[in-house]
């Protein structure tokens, strides 16, 4: 067993059939997280897990919990919690840390591609519909 998966049986995360899975997380944070001498010296680029999630149901009840903890933390403190969820790699830094590695934004970029190309498909069909161009292709013009 590698280093990782002692690390992530540890915190729950251990019956994982694939390197990616879903957590809430969030910025480092020195003065909640902690920081010490033994700390990795560049923690402040990294995100940290707050809870990890398996199924369905875990996600549902993470993106409630999550709504529920931004509406505290936006009374108390006036600003909007920064943890969200996200599709992760779980690493381990140097210095005993479990952060996270995104990866949700390469699903943002494949979504906006796909989008674009359903709409100018979908514009390219509703011209084909349209009565002129049907008269022209029974023509034979086009």
């Amino acid at each position: 067993m590698t280093l990782l998966e002692e690390n992530l049986r540890t915190y729950g995360i251990c019956s994982r059939t694939s390197k990616y899975l879903y957590a809430t997380c969030e910025p480092f944070n020195r003065y909640r997280h902690g920081y010490d001498n033994n700390s990795t010296y560049n923690m402040e680029e990294f995100q940290f897990i707050l809870d990890a999630h398996y199924s369905f149901t875990g996600l549902t009840l993470a993106t409630y919990w999550l709504k529920n903890r931004n509406e505290r933390h936006m009374r108390v403190f006036g600003v909007e919690s920064s943890a969200k969820l996200h599709l992760i790699e779980p690493i381990i830094l140097p210095g005993g840390e479990l952060a996270a590695i995104l990866k949700t934004f390469w699903i943002s970029i494949l979504q906006k591609k796909w989008r674009r190309f359903y709409n100018e498909r979908k514009r390219k069909i509703t011209k084909y519909l349209q009565l002129r161009n049907l008269q022209k292709r029974e023509i034979g013009i086009n």
